[in-house]
């Protein structure tokens, strides 16, 4: 089985022999071409969200509003 190019880099060929390390060279290639990515794959496109009350400083307010937890925050339902 041949690789295929993306851009300068070479896409590891799939290999059920060696999973193990293809596994490795695939996080590596995919780390290396966009470490977003990495994050979905480890934690899923879910993201847990908080709740913000509404605030106001010096005249300025600020509605509530809801924003993406801390991965420290994300309780362990969350991350199932």
């Amino acid at each position: 089985m041949n690789s295929q190019k993306v851009g300068s880099i070479k896409v590891p060929p799939f290999d059920r022999v060696n999973y193990n390390l293809w596994k490795k060279k695939m996080t590596l290639f995919i780390r290396a071409t966009n470490p977003l990515f990495m994050g979905i794959l480890e934690n899923g496109p879910f993201v847990p969200m908080k709740a913000v009350e509404a605030s106001g400083i010096d005249g300025v307010r600020i509605d509530a509003t809801s924003v993406p937890k801390d991965p420290s925050e994300i309780t362990p339902p969350e991350k199932e």
